[in-house]
């Protein structure tokens, strides 16, 4: 093969494009995008023509595949006060600076955000000497010391500031450089710490747990006892399932390849060499030095290999192969594969070379072929040898051709099965499936072979992402190994839409996200467009998708968070889901439409869900909005309160809705509630009241007032109903009377200290305690004052004299004719003087009935004399015996 160059026993394959000229400076930070998609250039104005900025030091140019200017922008900090130039995964540049400022930016040049990383401590407002930081950045995360402070933090992603900090004392002095091997499992990536001591290594998973170095010290393995200042890794596992490490140390020349596998390290090979600018690996351990002059490949210490080139950056590939920019091309360099040596390498004898033989004469006719054919032995081991180097081929005619080859001896095989092959060094994968996994479907790693099917796939979408708008160069296995959701997202943010739409409906996979950022761009750069006309553009050019596969909530949410509110709600009045324009509204806050939307879907439980957003903070103010508008949210709120053992914001939820009604019956019951629960009885251990006892009264009163307020209001307004003007009349006039009940009990308590406790009683049990204690003008003025009905008054002192056995008083009531006409409803309706006379019998009082029962009528006076007489006999049985208590019962009831 002609762009193949001899090593020792391997090969160096070496692709190169000429591309646009390249302006790049010496002193210039330079970032290479995952295969070569981007290269991010920062000079300082001195090295520029003009930037049209006098305050500008700095410009950052970010070229595309073919190294033409995809945009300039302008910085206002110095070259030298950058510590870093990093590309992520979701091709993202990040910047971070020696203020320990991280700032992040589009493909495009666009900034996105900027967080603060703690080289200081509290305060990030000073520059700091790059000396004294250790800075390692790779696409998922940075790791970096401040050697003054000795503390190493570890910041996973570039969203916010979530780090991790270890105290590392007296080692962090002694460290001279940092190291990382990604992997796309963030656990598993690897740190490498080389000081002066020797050179180990501590894996993601174990440094996460560790708090300072005594802790860490039980995680770390020794590689080496040298050190190096410089570290160097290939991007994940190469194509022979390791990953290699390249050590360099600027001051003594003293260089190293390692191998990592199985969770360790394997130093393959070091020796002394010249000066170098930068590092390099390749698989199979081959290291790259760069120098002015060229670069140098070495293996084993022992082979060399030099291309003069001069080199203005380089990056390290996935795969194991590394991307070379110069002024006027583009070079790719990478270790063949076996496969492909075995396949083409005529010293290297294997039935695939004697079978791509057989296979060209076959198509040209020639009669040799059957019996080349007739020669070769394992078919199965040909296609896979295939399959393989169908895979590393960077000429896609070629590739084809070795398919073919392939799928040929795929046909001849008489042991083939009928989706998978059996190969001892090649395990396999299944055919293309039509899931919408992403994450693991179309992506392989070193340990695994996907089939002639799916090398077909991946082959078509190299050859379409190749010329513009994407211009990446690359072969089947990087772009497997890269994986289809991480290409989606490149050509993402490369706002090549249509070219990831149509590589996601060729794979049958989700294009959700292509959309949505299309949406996101559009918004953005129709900022000097109305809502109308981005609302046209938006729906007319996703009418083939909007409602089908992608919903109108997810495009109203990206419009949202780019700030045009409006917009969004237009767009989401399309949706047809209630439940997705029911979620997107609350969280948006837009409860009010959300409430709109739960009363057309008749579903309670999505009410309950807006009372609960409503309310949050305790902050009344939505709820008290919404209920104005909406019954049902209103009544259930109201429910839910009341059912609550926390039901404090009931009561100004009805003041602020007017609904004074409501506000002052609430009131009353708190008052009500208030006065009863308290831990302490009302004047049990002393007969006069207290400061405490009036403080209480008087708060108790002043709560009454307030609730009376609102009744008073209620009756006043002109748009209630009738019935309730009456019932807020009812209440105003009965809590009226409470307070003037209160008022007399505490001057009747004040002024009698043998009535006791009387304070918070009821009118009836506070007439039955004053006729108790024979209190009868105290009693008379709360009958005149409150109306008491002469029933209630005759039987509540009747059954008062009865407790305290006031016969005098009884003999008084029995001898008044005017009670003898009273019928008391109580047992067969006994007559009002049957009920006095029974209770002078049972006080035993007979003697002082004589008079009363001669005025009575015969009949009448016949039963009274036998029933008195009755009584001394020795067999007498009381036959009224209950009849004062269920009169008792009756009456307070």
């Amino acid at each position: 093969m002609q762009n193949w160059y001899p090593i020792g026993d391997e090969r160096i394959r070496r692709e190169s494009w000429s591309v646009s000229q390249l302006k790049c400076s010496e002193g210039d930070i330079k970032a290479i995008a995952p295969l070569g998609t981007l290269i991010a250039i920062v000079s300082n104005t001195s090295n520029t023509h003009s930037v049209g900025d006098k305050d500008a030091k700095s410009v950052l140019r970010i070229y595309s595949g073919s190294c033409n200017l995809v945009t300039s922008v302008k910085w206002y900090i110095r070259v030298e006060h950058i510590l870093a130039l990093q590309w992520t995964e979701n091709l993202e540049l990040v910047a971070v600076s020696a203020n320990g400022s991280v700032r992040v930016y589009s493909a495009h040049g666009e900034h996105l955000r900027t967080f603060e990383l703690h080289l200081y401590g509290l305060s990030g407002n000073s520059q700091i000497d790059p000396k004294h930081i250790k800075l390692r950045c790779w696409g998922d995360g940075i790791v970096y010391l401040n050697i003054t402070s000795q503390l190493l933090y570890i910041q996973r992603g570039f969203d916010s500031t979530s780090y991790r900090p270890i105290s590392l004392p007296d080692f962090a002095l002694t460290i001279t450089a940092i190291g990382i091997v990604p992997n796309k499992n963030w656990n598993d990536v690897i740190i490498i710490f080389s000081t002066e001591n020797g050179t180990s290594y501590v894996r993601m998973e174990h440094i996460m747990k560790c708090t300072d170095y005594d802790t860490l010290s039980f995680y770390l393995h020794k590689i080496n006892p040298c050190s190096y200042t410089d570290i160097v890794s290939c991007s994940y596992y190469s194509v022979d399932g390791n990953c290699y490490v390249a050590l360099g140390n600027r001051d003594n020349g003293v260089i190293a390849s390692l191998s990592y596998c199985d969770t360790r390290f394997t130093i393959l090979w070091e020796i002394t060499t010249g000066t170098y600018v930068d590092l390099g690996i390749l698989s199979k351990g081959i290291l790259v030095t760069v120098t002015s002059s060229g670069i140098k490949f070495i293996l084993d210490a022992v082979y060399e290999l030099t291309f003069n080139v001069r080199a203005l950056c380089i990056s390290n590939e996935i795969g194991g192969g590394i991307r070379l920019f110069s002024q006027n091309s583009i070079e790719f360099y990478a270790v063949v594969s076996d496969e492909s040596k075995h396949l083409f390498l005529t010293e290297k004898y294997h039935p695939a070379a004697s079978l791509i033989k057989a296979f060209d004469l076959f198509k040209k006719g020639d009669p040799l072929s059957y019996e080349s054919l007739y020669s070769i032995k394992d078919f199965d081991g040909a296609y896979g040898v295939c399959v393989k180097a169908a895979q590393d081929e960077w000429d896609f005619d070629l590739c084809i051709r070795i398919i073919e080859c392939g799928l040929f001896a795929k046909s001849l095989s008489s042991t083939f099965t009928r989706n998978k092959v059996i190969h001892k060094n090649l395990p396999v994968e299944d055919d293309i499936k039509t899931q919408n996994d992403i994450s693991h479907q179309y992506e392989i790693n070193s340990n695994t072979l996907i089939n002639h099917l799916l090398v077909i796939a991946y082959l078509r979408i190299a050859n379409a992402i190749k010329e513009k708008p994407s211009y990446i160069k690359t072969n089947v296995y990087q772009l497997a190994s890269l994986g289809i959701e991480r290409m989606i997202i490149i050509l993402t943010s490369l706002k090549c839409y249509f070219l990831g739409i149509r590589i996601s409906k060729f794979l049958n996979i989700n294009y959700n996200s292509i959309l949505l950022e299309w949406v996101r761009m559009r918004v953005k750069l129709g900022s000097h467009l109305t809502d109308n006309e981005l609302y046209d553009i938006i729906i007319k050019r996703l009418e083939d998708y909007a409602g089908i596969v992608l919903s109108f909530s997810d495009i109203a949410e990206v419009v949202s968070r780019e700030g045009r509110e409006a917009l969004a709600l237009s767009i989401l009045d399309k949706e047809k889901s209630s439940i997705n324009q029911f979620r997107v509204l609350c969280k948006w806050n837009q409860l009010s439409r959300a409430a709109a939307v739960a009363l057309n879907e008749g579903n309670p439980l999505l009410m309950n869900y807006i009372i609960l957003e409503a309310q949050k903070n305790h902050n009344l103010l939505n709820i008290i909005a919404l209920s104005k508008e909406y019954t049902l949210l209103r009544n259930l709120f109201i429910k839910q309160s009341l059912s609550s053992e926390d039901n404090s914001q009931i009561q100004p939820f009805y003041e602020h809705t007017n609904d004074t009604f409501n506000a002052g019956l609430r009131a009353s019951i708190q008052a009500i509630g208030k006065f009863h629960n308290k831990s302490y009885a009302f004047g049990t251990d002393r007969l006069t009241m207290g400061d405490k006892d009036k403080m209480r009264v008087e708060d108790y009163k002043e709560w009454l007032s307030y609730a009376n307020g609102f009744f008073g209001s209620s009756i006043n307004e002109e748009a209630d109903t009738q019935s309730a003007i009456e019932d807020s009349a009812f209440w105003h006039e009965s809590i009226n009377n409470k307070i003037t009940l209160l008022n007399l009990q505490m001057e009747f308590q004040s002024n009698n200290e043998s009535l006791g406790s009387v304070v918070g009683l009821s009118l009836i049990e506070t007439l039955f305690k004053l006729y108790k204690v024979g209190l009868f003008k105290e009693a008379q003025l709360l009958v005149n004052t409150f109306k008491v009905p002469p029933n209630q008054i005759h039987c509540c002192k009747l059954v008062a004299l009865y407790n305290s056995h006031n016969i005098n008083e009884l003999i008084s009531m029995v001898q008044d004719k005017s009670l003898i006409s009273h019928f008391v409803f109580v047992k067969n309706s006994r007559p009002f003087a049957d009920l006095i006379i029974e209770s002078l019998i049972s006080l035993g009082a007979s003697s002082f009935l004589d008079p009363v029962i001669n005025n009575l009528k015969p009949q009448q006076q016949t039963y009274w004399i036998n029933r008195i007489n009755k009584r001394g006999k020795p067999d007498f049985k009381e036959e009224n015996v209950n009849l004062l208590k269920s009169f008792g019962i009756k009456f307070w009831q």
